[in-house]
């Protein structure tokens, strides 16, 4: 419910929804920032850091270090233009 108000809030105040990818952008990083608290957690907490502390220990783990293994579904390879800093140790260290 705090959601939607917020939500309605926001458009109430801008006038219109978000037109444009700037205008999503700012709209969603204000509703982010927003203190929010679920049944489940039992405690407040903000959107855009949980969003940030998931993106930090799991996205950024595997990529800055793809022998990071959370044990859960094989990785994706990486693309060609993405450097492996392992692979590059291992071959740094062979010369």
């Amino acid at each position: 419910t705090d959601v939607v108000n917020s939500l309605n809030d926001e458009v109430e105040t801008m006038g219109s929804l978000p037109d444009g990818a700037d205008e999503s952008f700012e709209f969603g990083r204000h509703v982010n920032a927003l203190l929010r608290k679920t049944r489940a957690s039992g405690d407040y907490f903000y959107p855009f850091e949980v969003m940030q502390a998931f993106w930090y220990t799991e996205v950024c783990a595997e990529v800055l270090d793809p022998d990071y293994s959370d044990g859960g579904e094989e990785r994706v390879p990486l693309p060609e233009n993405v450097i492996s800093l392992s692979e590059y140790r291992k071959m740094r260290g062979s010369r």
